[in-house]
This record gives C-alpha cells, structure tokens and sequence, in this order.
C-alpha cells in the first residue's frame, strides 16, 4: 500500500504540474472560443482535462479527478463530434478550471463545500445526460441503509495501467474509505519468465469489503479505470448492522492518511524549473572551480619553498583571473535560473479582460508584446496584484460604453495592450488603452471634494501630479460602489506594490485619446554591477547598466541656462545633475575646474550625474532599505563592500527630479 510520505511526496509533485495543466488549459479554451471548429485546440482542451484527472486520482485527489472526468466526457463527445463548442459550454469550462483550483487549494481530504462545482455540474448535465443518474445515485449513497453489505472484488488492471496516470493504490485507499476491507495482493504474475519492466505493474488484488453503500458506490471507484483493468464484484450473503466480521479493519488503521498533503494548486515561490542545459552549466563551472581552487595550495607552497616572488605573483594573477572569470560565468548562470519570460505573469489577462469585457458590456481586445522579455522571478510573482489592479481600472474607468466609443468616432471595440522590455538594468511593464483618458481638472476637483486635498494644492500641481492623485488612497473617480470599484482602494495598491519593489509608476494621458501606466524597475533585484564612485568622502554607488558613458568635462564647457547647468557631450547637449547638490551636501563650483561626468540612459532623456571621483566598477549585491531611508527615492538599496563597508545605491531614473534642494524640499 502507499504510505502517507509517498502520497505526500506525489502531492508535491502533482500541484505543480496541475498549476502549469489548469494555465495550459484557459489559454486553449480562450482559444478555442475564437475558433471553436478548430479540433486541435479541442484535442489540446482534452489532453490537458485527461492528464489532470490521471494526475490527480495519482496524487489521492479523487474528488479533483471525480470532477475533470464530467468536463471532460463533455469534449469528448465534442471530439467525437456527438456535440458542438458553444460560448455556454466555454462558460462552463473556464468556470471548471476556476473550481480545480479551489479544489486544489482545499486539499486531497476537503469535503467542504464549493457552490462554483455544483454550478459547474448544473451547466454541463445537458450535455451528459447519465451524469443525473451519477449525482442521484451520490445523494443516494450518502443516506445509508440499516443493513450492511458483503463484497468482494477482483481487481486485475492491466500492465500499462500506470501509462493513464492512476495507481492502483489509490483507488484501494478510496475502498477503504466506504468500509471495512481485507485486502490481499496476488504476486504471481511476478514470476514470469518475461523481463521485468518497472514501469508496469505486474499485481493483482483481492478484496473483502463490508459495508453499508451500495455496489454502486464501489463501482464508482473503478469508473475511470474499466477500461484498464478486469474488475469483478461479487455480493455475499446479507448482513444485518448489528452483526461484525472481525477480519475486516478499516484500511486508515494500517495506512495513516491524516496528514497527507494540501497544499495550494499555485506554484509554490521556492520551485523553479530550471533547463537541464544550465544545470549541466552549473557542474561545469563547479568542476573548473575546484580545479582552480586546487592550484592555490601549490603556489603558497612555492612561495614557502623560496621561488621567486615576481614568478609566483604572475601566476597568483593568472590563476586569478580564470577564477574571476569562472565566479562570472557561475553567476550568470545562477542568475539566469532565477529569470523568466514575461508571459508568465501576461498569460492570465487574457481571460481577466475576456470576463471583465462581459461582466461590463463592453467589447474589449487584449494585446500582449514582450511576452519573452526575461524577469527576475521575484517580480514576475510581485507583479500579479498592481498588473491586476491596471488593468481592471482600464476596463472600468478607461474603455468607454460601445455607445460612447462610437458617438467619439472610435471603433466600437476597445483595446488594451500590455508590453514588456528592458532597458539596460531597468525593466518596463506597459498597461495602455484607447479610452477616454485622463481629465486633471476634473481629477483635481474630486480630490478636493474628497478631502485628499486642498485647493491651495491642487492648484499648484501640473498634469502629471495630476494624473498622480489616482493612486491616492481613498480616491475614485464615482459614487456608487460596484463589484469592480468604487471603494478607493485598488490603485494605491498598485503605488505600494512597485514602490515595494524600488520602482517607480509614471502615467501618461490625453483625453479621448487613453491612457498608459509606465512602471518600471530593477530587471534583476539580486546581483548587479555599480560604478563605485566619491561625493564629499561618501562612497556611493550607480548601477552599471544605466550608464551611457563616464567622461571627463573641463568646467568652462558648461552652460547655465535658466537656472539649468547643461554641457555638449559627444554629440549632444545634456542637462548636468551635481549628486552633491541633491544630497545637500554642496553644489557645483564656478572655479575652472574638470568634472566627472556620469552620462546616465534615462526615460526623460539622457542626462549627467556630476561626481568628484570614479573608484572603479564593483559587483554588489542590493538589500532593500529599511528605516527612513526606504521612503527616500533618491536611493534603490544598499550594498555591502570587499572591505564590508556600506555604499548606498543610487536611483539614476529619479535623480533628474532632485536637481537642486529646492526641488527636493
């Protein structure tokens, strides 16, 4: 019999794969919907539903495989072309995969109730039509009689019956769950002359079970394997509820199922699945650092020995610099692990904008680019809730009524599009649409009627502060509280979760014409590269891929305009930020004198960041921020030394804005 670690282990397994099967799963039927005669997708539907119900009955979820085997009966009678896709059956579908992870999340030994399965059923019973015979013969079995019932069965599954996904140990732990059961395994078909092939099962079982269901019940239990094996059930003589057999024990009293696994069908945060080809990468890199790690005792035993102290630094050097490069590769590759596509995260708009189009009465089209674009995995886990919040926003507040969008000229279906890039460190996530866009006057005048701000403020903001009050807590756009919004909180959520991450949100708008959300963040949150630089004998640090150039500028080719330092660097003329200044720890001295300039790749345009000293370039490792620090923008982390002192890290997209203290204050 399976024992509790083994069941445990298949559960871990299982939630996975059954997270990967349900998204694999709403992509093709969100497919299919468009294209309902295409039968590879319905192929597609029907794999995904069988493999999760084998997978599942595998991993002790009988109730999880129970309800895939109704769904997926339904599409295969589709593929049979017995009946035809319909936006109904769709409906259903997507409600079922809705349900498995409910299931999932409630555990293998939930019996509690979920509405969303009995609505499910209730949709699909007219295309099945034994499945009311199936739940009335449940309802049935779950009010027993008086008296109790002897069986026993002849379980005989054929060799390849672990190929479809169910393991005979299973189904005789769900036996146990109706009764009392004896059961004893016939080995013979071990002794074959045959050669022994482990992946097929070569047992047979025979099985005494008293109870008070009916034969039904039992074969209930069998339903998904009959084709797989021989099952033969034999009623025995009548027993009455009063009379015991002793030789009969409940099988948990020999199989512990108490504490098997429940844990939650989402992919939990420590598993990553990693391509084989960078594993192999990583023992490669581990082999060549051991080798080198092995050259270091015989060159101090060298130097012990009297060798010339110029010859053993050469090679101190050389093997230096193969370690060097190794430690590269090695975290590059561990690095890249941590990294995936974006589609991971977009995968699930689809629907949401699919079911909020419906929900609203509004025709509504997704567009999705950068679907390959590479994230850390820690964002692509943080970017699920502030993406939802956008996106629902956009759907609610930003596609207009199909009678609005052509009263505008517009076409009557609205879009919205989703984009994912990199710029140098810097990740940027796009949330646009073709609405109605964003009115200031209009926002200003409700954050004051809302008490968010006064009208001395809000007459002092620009368009873009503006369009900022949207993530003010407590602010909406609308009185009456719905489903979607009305309750003020959402967009502020969206502010929190990048600020979170050490992002930033920029909003674009223009009216009628939509709106875009910018967010953009550290596109690795782990190791990078700085340039460790000196301002006024404090050590900081700029990341690496943000600079464009580092040159030295005599002070005389520089210009004040408008109260803006500006220089003619290679080509073009950029605005010149001294860190100093924005630090308040001095300012830009008129004096002759050379700079050092940090041509700095912005979203607002290029731009230098005037230091007093380049130290050199430094791999860091950034912690978050804590305490005052972690409300300061100026600022994305910390980072420890060789020497194990602290350098901050800079935020090069915001410098810009602290251009003097004024600003800043």
């Amino acid at each position: 019999m399976m024992d509790t670690e083994v069941l445990e282990q298949l559960q871990a397994a299982f939630l996975p794969e059954a997270a990967d099967l349900l998204a694999d799963l709403g992509d093709a039927l969100l497919a299919l919907e468009l294209d309902p005669l295409n039968s590879d997708l319905v192929n597609r539907v029907f794999r995904a539903m069988h493999t999760l119900k084998g997978s599942g009955a595998t991993a002790g979820f009988r109730r999880l495989a129970n309800f895939v085997h109704h769904v997926e009966e339904v599409f295969n009678r589709i593929r049979n072309h017995e009946l035809t896709t319909t936006p109904e059956l769709i409906d259903a579908a997507l409600k079922a995969t809705d349900c498995c992870g409910l299931l999932l999340k409630l555990g293998s030994n939930s019996e509690s109730n979920v509405p969303l399965e009995g609505e499910v059923l209730a949709a699909i019973s007219p295309y099945l039509p034994e499945l009311k015979a199936v739940r009335s013969k449940a309802v049935e079995t779950c009010a027993p009689p008086d008296e109790l019932h002897r069986y026993t069965i002849d379980f005989a599954p054929t060799r390849e019956i672990f190929f479809s996904g169910t393991d005979p140990a299973s189904l005789l732990l769900e036996l146990g769950d109706l009764g009392l059961v004896e059961v004893r395994c016939d080995t013979e078909g071990l002794t074959t002359r045959d050669e022994f092939e482990p992946e097929q099962c070569y047992l047979k079982w025979h099985i005494s079970i008293q109870t008070k269901h009916p034969e039904g019940a039992l074969r209930a239990v069998f339903q998904f394997v009959e084709d797989d094996c021989g099952i033969l059930i034999t009623e025995q003589t009548l027993l009455h509820a009063n009379e015991s057999v002793t030789s009969l024990v409940p099988l948990s009293d020999t199989v512990d199922t108490s504490s098997t696994a429940t844990g939650s069908a989402a992919v939990s945060t420590q598993d990553v699945r990693v391509d084989s080809a960078k594993l192999d990468a990583l023992m490669r890199l581990a082999g060549e650092l051991l080798v080198a790690r092995g050259a270091l005792p015989g060159l101090a035993s060298r130097l012990e020995k009297g060798d010339s102290l110029e010859a053993v630094a050469k090679e101190i050097r050389i093997e230096g610099a193969k370690a060097s490069r190794l430690a590269n590769e090695l975290q590059a590759t561990v690095m890249s692990m941590r990294m995936l596509p974006a589609r991971q995260i977009f995968r699930r708009f689809t629907r949401l904008v699919r079911d909020l189009g419906r929900t609203l009465d509004k025709e509504i089209e997704l567009y999705v680019s950068g679907e390959e674009t590479q994230l850390d995995k820690t964002l692509i886990e943080a970017l699920g809730e502030p993406l939802m919040h956008i996106v629902r926003n956009a759907a609610d507040h930003g596609i207009e009524s199909k009678a609005e969008r052509i009263e505008a000229g517009k076409s009557a279906v609205g879009t919205i599009s989703l984009s994912a890039s990199t710029r140098g460190s810097i990740a940027v996530i796009e949330v646009r649409d073709d609405g109605k866009g964003l009115d200031a006057r209009k926002l200003k005048h409700r954050a004051v009627e809302k008490g968010l701000y006064s009208e001395a403020e809000v007459a002092t903001m620009n368009e873009e502060a503006a369009y900022r009050i949207i993530l003010a807590a407590g602010f909406s756009t609308i009185d009456q509280v719905t489903d979607l919004s009305g309750r003020g909180v959402g967009m502020d959520v969206v502010r929190d979760s990048v600020e979170a991450m050490r992002g930033s949100i920029f909003i674009e708008s223009a009216v009628g014409k939509g709106t875009c959300f910018r967010i953009e963040l550290p596109a690795n949150l782990m190791v990078t590269k700085g340039i460790l630089i000196a301002v006024e004998n404090q050590r900081l640090v700029l990341p690496m891929d943000s600079i464009r150039s580092m040159v030295k500028l005599p002070m005389s080719l520089t210009r004040c305009l408008q109260g803006q330092r500006i220089a003619h660097v290679r080509g073009a003329v950029i605005p010149l930020v001294s860190l100093a200044q924005v630090l308040c720890l001095n300012g830009l001295d008129d004096g002759d004198c050379d700079l050092s300039v940090a041509v700095i790749d912005a979203a607002s345009g290029p731009y230098g960041i005037v230091v007093d000293q380049f130290i050199g370039e430094v791999e860091i490792v950034v912690k978050p921020l804590s305490g005052v620090l972690a409300h300061m923008p100026e600022y994305v982390g910390s980072a420890i030394m060789g020497d194990g002192a602290t350098a901050l890290v800079m935020n090069t997209e915001l410098l810009m804005k602290f251009n003097s203290h004024e600003q800043r204050l």
